[in-house]
């Protein structure tokens, strides 16, 4: 009860002494300070964690689908090679003929 009567003096103090309006504006600061720590601790935060795992899902996602098309890519070059090897057979058998 002390510790209260004692804050409380205090801010009388300070209210005598820097004025009333100074007062309510000190009490007007904090109170946003309070809110703004509410909102980022409720809001922010939680919002941040959020988007940065989902920044990671999809890099994972992409580095998977990368490592896929690197393997199309190789799929479709071996039967490039064959249509050619294919082509060039074909060309020999109608040249025979």
């Amino acid at each position: 009860m002390s510790n209260d009567k004692s804050v409380l003096d205090v801010v009388i103090r300070i209210g005598e002494r820097l004025g009333v309006p100074l007062l309510i504006l000190a009490a007007l600061l904090f109170m946003a300070r309070e809110a703004g720590m509410a909102l980022y601790s409720g809001g922010v935060q939680p919002l941040v964690k959020a988007h940065t795992e989902f920044l990671e899902r999809t890099t994972e996602t992409l580095q998977g689908i990368e490592k896929t098309q690197e393997q199309q890519a190789d799929t479709m070059q071996e039967i490039v090679v064959g249509q050619r090897e294919i082509t060039t057979i074909i060309k020999a058998d109608q040249g025979r003929n």
